[in-house]
């Protein structure tokens, strides 16, 4: 027996993944409901912790009004894609919050890195990808969702490999390495995209924030929050034209 299946029902799942795909069709509202899961376990790195109390979360999802499909929220902090070039994380000294350091001072320090494959067992896509198998497995269901790991944006990833600072003068002084170095974080990013797509079967609903279920057959979700910080005339030179890129992530995978 799907577990999943009996806890929600059958009839309500395929109804609320069709509302949520109108939904972003253009019709109609939605009301995400979700169960905000603690950072004090999600962030543990105790795989057996997390695949103990995720089925209690999807339990009170189920019983939530509103809209909601059962995933697991792959939470292991906001620097997941910045760790594959490299660079220690930390956290604050209240142990809440998780920080990198960077890899690189200077754009040419930078545009020489090369990542870590997207499929590296001992990084974060990996991780969540054998979490979301293992529960899969336990709950005997093909209808788990996974909230992805956290996706930064192009410039966000960027800002987290190299000195932020130094980046953003760069695009006054070497803007040619800086559009060479987005190319190689985007190229990257798409890899990290559709290696989760593949592994999940296409069940990937979107980032660990916003709080939305985005299908990935019909979008990618990152966050992107260097946003503010550069002119209309620096986001449009190097931001936007890597945001049509990642627009166009795929192929669908079934």
């Amino acid at each position: 027996m799907d577990h999943l299946l009996q806890l929600y029902g059958e009839q309500r799942y395929h109804q609320t993944l069709d509302r949520i795909t109108r939904f972003w069709g253009g019709e109609g509202r939605c009301l995400i409901s979700v169960v905000t899961w603690e950072a004090a376990y999600r962030q543990t790195f105790d795989d057996d912790v997390i695949l103990e109390r995720v089925p209690e979360h999807l339990r009170l999802m189920a019983g939530l009004p509103g809209v909601q499909m059962p995933y697991l929220f792959a939470d292991f902090g906001t620097v997941s894609t910045a760790k594959y070039w490299g660079g220690e994380a930390r956290f604050d000294s209240t142990g809440g919050n998780i920080f990198i350091e960077p890899v690189a001072q200077e754009i040419e320090e930078a545009l020489a890195m090369t990542p870590k494959p997207v499929d590296d067992p001992a990084l974060d896509g990996a991780h969540g990808v054998r979490l979301w198998k293992e529960l899969s497995a336990r709950l005997e269901t093909d209808v788990l969702w996974l909230r992805s790991p956290d996706m930064q944006g192009v410039l966000n990833t960027a800002g987290l490999i190299m000195n932020q600072e130094e980046l953003l003068m760069a695009m006054y002084s070497a803007p040619e390495q800086v559009h060479a170095f987005l190319d190689k974080v985007c190229d990257f990013l798409i890899d990290y995209a559709n290696y989760l797509r593949r592994e999940t079967n296409d069940r990937l609903c979107g980032n660990i924030w916003p709080y939305t279920f985005l299908p990935s057959s019909l979008g990618l979700s990152f966050t992107e929050d260097l946003m503010p910080l550069l002119s209309p005339e620096l986001y449009a030179e190097f931001g936007i034209p890597r945001l049509k890129r990642l627009r166009r992530v795929g192929p669908p995978c079934r």
